[in-house]
């Protein structure tokens, strides 16, 4: 580093030479240094002065600040800006040196130095307070009487060694200068306030940009002036609702977390299921221990759901902006690790699904769906890949695994580890249930036969929700059976059977399944959504798109009272859906573009009364409950939570946020949706985690 530091110095010479020539050139901008009872700007006669008319003054830098690899810029920056603000706006005659060369008469010392002055200069600025919850840098000017030691915090975003330039180059530069001994100036700063000014800043220049690009879209079919005046009702709208996103719902989210998952009673016995790290579905699970659900006890803990949906609000709500979606920013260092960790003790070696220790001894009765099958195999894959993990086993989704187990040694290396040790709650056709071969396949998906026989059992005009739920989660696996199945002929036969099926079975008049008069307008519009994302996911044109959009957005504006969530957040989900299916799977944007016209026409409205409806789910702790004075206290069938409790879940909670904001923006086709959260928020949900960690007593 002396190398370098000498480099350095060179260029700062250099400079020197240059800046000298300058000297005299201006008068420097009036200011005086000091009081009228230090001498002003004059010649004192005892000497005590910093520079006047042709004094000899060094600027020196520090061995210690330019070895700091991380912060040598700013310092290298900070260094030129006084030594050329010296040479520009004083008479005296500047140079630059080191700490490593002897003390001069008077100098301005910048950082750690061997000097004195230095020393005394760090000594009073440790003695500032700072705020312990917060970054606080902070900067002392200080003076002997001759010279000047500039102390500051060393800072990433270099704010304290900034804000001390500033002042001096602003606040010192006189013709001559005279200081009494003392602190000259002193300042602390909070990274919070600058970090929250700065997003605040970014989210709020991303709205006008929003505004403009409404205004230039709308501009063609209202005019300038109806364009102008849309833009600014929409996103008012849109701002109002945004005000339901309060800083609660980042601490909420982080209190759900579980730092050392243990499904033992009493002392923690390390099993395969203890020791990893997720998220509770509510408040309620996690300040219990058990629920009684249909007569039988059951664990609550964290699930696979609920920590992607977690994960996901992580991301989508703008927290990771900064950190390129990064995921492992959003956790201390290792934790995410213990995340894998839980959703890798979940996989079952013989047909490559995911179980949860909680909910074991429905396996293999009619109370545990094939929904929630499905979802655990989805969410626990979705959570794998977003921190660069892969499952231990194949799946039956098509996912290869990696061969490696949960605490992280691979198969070959621990085979006793390898085989899934049924717990004692797993009943003896459980255990039945589960003996399966590897390269495992669904009953229902094993042939064409089978899945024409399953297909006949479904109520899809009953009961299009269910239906199109059970079918969306099957999904995937209907993908990677195709696969097996298929002829060059009927390359996806299970596919297009389905295909053929909901198109028999659909009202083309309104888009819908259902049939029957009972229920709500929402009823309907649920089971499309399911459908909906069942062709998406099979990339397969939706039938009757025009009917089916225009019969979903035409009830988000009504007066119908929702039941729970998923009622207002299916109908912007289905709008969003078809048109993105006419784009990519059926070849007609231009329907798509006529479908988004229209909503366009009503969207102020619409946005308006979806803020209304959505309010009325929305908790004190900034949280979101599925029904409205209730979470669910069960998950497609499995107990999550302790029933009737008025307060928020996660699912909800995603579904009112990210989810609802996704679909909606997408919907109206001006552009992506604004961030909720920002950088401030990931680093206050970083902290709540660390104290949650910090009071774990298993850890």
């Amino acid at each position: 580093m002396k190398r370098a530091f000498c480099i350095v110095l060179c260029v700062f010479i250099t400079l020197a030479i240059s800046a000298c020539n300058l000297n005299g050139a201006s008068q420097g901008n009036g200011a005086q240094g000091g009081n009228e009872n230090n001498g002003g700007s004059g010649h004192p006669d005892d000497g005590e002065y910093i520079w006047r008319d042709g004094s000899e003054l060094f600027v020196i830098g520090s061995a210690e600040e330019f070895a700091e690899e991380a912060f040598v810029d700013g310092y290298n920056l900070a260094v030129s800006r006084i030594y050329t603000a010296i040479g520009l706006n004083t008479s005296a005659a500047v140079q630059l040196s080191s700490d490593a060369s002897p003390a001069h008469e008077r100098e301005i010392v910048i950082g750690r130095a061997d000097r004195e002055i230095s020393r005394k200069a760090y000594e009073l600025l440790s003695e500032i307070p700072t705020d312990t919850d917060d970054d606080c840098p902070r900067y002392l000017i200080y003076s002997d009487g001759r010279s000047i030691a500039i102390a500051f915090d060393r800072n990433s975003e270099h704010v304290a060694i900034k804000g001390a330039v500033d002042y001096f180059t602003s606040e010192l530069m006189c013709e001559s200068l005279t200081l009494p001994v003392g602190i000259v100036k002193s300042e602390i700063y909070s990274m919070k306030e600058i970090y929250q000014a700065r997003d605040d800043k970014a989210v709020e220049d991303a709205w006008i940009s929003y505004h403009d690009t409404v205004e230039r879209a709308m501009a063609a079919t209202l005019g300038v002036s109806g364009a102008s005046e849309y833009a600014d009702k929409l996103v008012y709208e849109l701002k109002d609702l945004y005000s339901m996103y309060s800083d609660d719902l980042v601490a909420w989210f982080a209190g759900l977390y579980e730092p050392y998952i243990c499904i033992c009673d009493g002392e923690c016995q390390k099993t395969r299921y203890c020791g990893g790290a997720g998220f509770y579905y509510s408040n309620s699970a996690r300040d219990n221990r058990t629920v009684v659900h249909k007569g039988k006890e059951y664990l609550l803990l964290p699930d696979a759901e609920t920590t992607a949906q977690v994960l996901g609000f992580i991301k989508s709500s703008g927290m990771l902006n900064m950190q390129n979606g990064d995921y492992h920013t959003a956790f201390p260092d290792g934790e995410s690790e213990r995340i894998v960790r839980f959703i890798k003790a979940l996989q079952d070696e013989d047909s490559g699904y995911f179980y949860h220790p909680q909910w074991h001894s429905m396996l293999g009765t009619a109370d545990f769906w094939d929904s929630r099958q499905s979802r655990d195999l989805g969410y626990s894959l979705s959570v794998l890949s977003a921190l660069g993990a892969s499952p231990t086993y194949d799946t039956p989704s098509g996912a290869l695994g990696d061969g490696i187990l949960y605490d992280g040694t691979r198969i070959s290396e621990n085979s006793s580890a390898a085989r899934l040790t049924l717990p004692l709650t797993f009943t003896k056709a459980c255990a039945v249930s589960r003996v399966v071969a590897t390269g495992y396949v669904h009953p229902r998906l094993e042939s064409r036969e089978s899945f024409a026989a399953y297909l006949k059992t479904l109520n899809l005009a009953g009961n299009s929700y269910y239906v199109g739920n059970e079918l969306s989660s099957l999904a995937p696996q209907i993908i990677a059976r195709d696969k097996e199945l298929g002829t060059p002929s009927d390359p996806r036969p299970l596919a297009t059977m389905l295909d053929g099926w909901l198109r028999e079975n659909q009202d083309p008049n309104t888009g819908h399944w259902h049939k029957t008069s009972s229920g709500s307008a929402y009823y309907p519009i649920n089971g499309l959504l399911k459908i909906a994302t069942l062709y998406n996911t099979l990339e397969l044109p939706f039938p009757n798109p025009l009917a089916a959009a225009r019969s979903a957005f035409s009830v988000i504006a009504s007066d119908t009272k929702i039941e729970h969530v998923c009622d207002l957040y299916n109908t912007w989900f289905a709008v969003s859906f078809i048109t993105q299916n006419l784009k990519k799977y059926s070849n007609n944007a231009s329907l798509a573009s006529e479908i988004m016209s229209e909503v366009r026409v009503d969207a102020i409205e619409a946005v308006r009364v979806t803020n209304e409806k959505m309010r009325t789910h929305l908790k004190p702790d900034g949280s979101f409950s599925y029904f409205e004075k209730r979470s669910s206290a069960t998950s497609q069938n499995a107990p999550v939570a302790i029933a009737n409790t008025n307060e928020g879940d996660v699912n909800a909670t995603v579904i009112f946020t990210y989810g609802i904001l996704g679909y909606m923006f997408d919907a109206l086709g001006f552009g992506s949706r604004i961030q909720m959260f920002t950088e401030c928020d990931r680093v206050e949900f970083v902290k709540l985690i660390e104290e949650k960690i910090e009071a774990c007593e298993l850890r």
